[in-house]
């Protein structure tokens, strides 16, 4: 749909400065994946993850998979005190019933609020007794080493995290577009699937809305990364999933770096707007002009709801910034912003009945496939795309080369 190759793992590059929508690496379980992802990239940075909580005007460890003793002793007094407490008396519960459960049986209400609570609160816009119990870590524990874990990786850590040495990261998703074209595939950018029409349980064609006009494309097979809503929506399928949206304002900063010693930082507070930052430059020096370098605040919401139509939130979000120390006073401008809608699908209790009854729907139409985060609805890294891409190119592989057609 959009005219830049990448989708959710895009780039974007304004006067020099490159921003990605988010702090993305690639990183991987897999050997063969990364070793693939690397052979695509050329050139690359090993980059491992080393976020940072910042809360109370205070840093903190990461908290995933381990909450640190230092954390602890960083509390305020009080909160300090209760914390220790009730550490004594935790029972984890398995089953959990939501993910407030899950985490506060293991840590205690105290520690479960100040570094999950109120921030799953603000990053998924409502109230984790609403999530489900699979987005908390099952090996949360408190230790002394701060690691870094994701739901995607099994909230494990990563063997290696790699990053392009220069354009971003979209610059795997324009190789796999490079090699793609290379066997006859074309891409078709700025062209927004408008419909999808069916003769008894078989798609037989995709509208698109394209820059040269309606266009009816025949299709054998139709392999969808569109969100899974949408899809629902074209098919007239009434679908109650929910996805949460990210607003990223890109700030260019004219004096050198590095502004933070960190991979990202969350900002866990619910009386500030940011929801975390990140420097590109932190990623690969080549993401900023020599003598500058830059920040990507991101902020989370729902799609048309205030935030997403505030037209003052990047003024907001700057002078914010300024007063809390992370971004210089009189060195900065703002690049630009970027709305995306499907940023994250949200797991919500319920959602899973909800996501079958859709893929059942779904599952009538023998020549269709949905694949990737936001086609399937699953909380996926780029390795599981790049993953589920590759199992769809192989099993495409008895198709004509010049019959492929990819639309962006």
């Amino acid at each position: 749909e959009r005219d830049k190759i990448g989708g959710l793992a895009s780039s974007r590059i304004i006067d020099d400065f490159v921003f990605d929508t988010g702090p993305h690496v690639f990183r991987s379980a897999d050997p063969e994946i990364l070793k693939s992802a690397k052979a695509f990239l050329g050139r690359y940075r090993n980059v491992p993850s080393k976020p940072l909580i910042y809360k109370h005007g205070r840093r903190f460890d990461f908290v995933i998979p381990t909450l640190t003793t230092a954390n602890i002793e960083r509390l305020p007094l009080t909160l300090r005190d209760h914390a220790q407490q009730e550490l004594e008396l935790v029972e984890p519960r398995f089953p959990a019933e939501n993910f407030e459960d899950a985490v506060a049986s293991r840590i205690g209400a105290t520690l479960y609020r100040e570094f999950f609570g109120d921030y799953s609160k603000k990053w998924w816009g409502i109230s984790p007794r609403q999530l489900v119990a699979e987005l908390a870590p099952p090996n949360l524990a408190v230790g002394e080493q701060a690691t870094y874990g994701h739901l995607t990786t099994g909230f494990a850590n990563s063997r290696e995290e790699i990053y392009p040495e220069e354009g971003g990261i979209r610059t795997l998703a324009l190789a796999l577009a490079a090699e793609a074209q290379r066997h006859g595939v074309r891409i078709l950018e700025q062209a927004e699937v408008a419909g999808l029409e069916a003769e008894g349980t078989a798609l037989r064609r995709v509208v698109l809305h394209h820059a040269q006009g309606i266009r009816r494309l025949p299709a054998d097979r139709v392999v969808s990364t569109i969100p899974i809503v949408e899809l629902a929506r074209l098919l007239g399928l009434a679908c109650r999933l929910r996805y949460r949206s990210v607003i990223c304002i890109f700030i260019k900063v004219h004096q050198p770096g590095p502004l933070l010693e960190n991979s990202w930082v969350y900002f866990h507070d619910p009386d500030v707007i940011t929801s975390r930052i990140h420097e590109p430059s932190h990623f690969s020096p080549r993401n900023a002009p020599p003598g500058s370098t830059s920040l990507c605040a991101e902020v989370t919401c729902f799609e048309n709801d205030e935030t997403w139509n505030d037209p003052t939130l990047a003024e907001r979000v700057t002078r914010e910034l300024v007063r809390l120390k992370w971004l210089p006073a009189d060195t900065h401008d703002v690049a630009g912003t970027h709305h995306i809608a499907h940023a994250y699908p949200l797991y919500e209790i319920g959602y899973r009945d909800e996501l079958r009854r859709i893929q059942a729907h779904l599952a009538d139409y023998k020549s269709l496939e949905t694949i990737g985060r936001s086609g399937t609805f699953s909380y996926l890294n780029m390795d599981g795309c790049f993953a589920a891409g590759s199992l769809t190119e192989s099993s495409s592989n008895n198709a004509s080369a010049d019959d492929e057609e990819a639309h962006g």
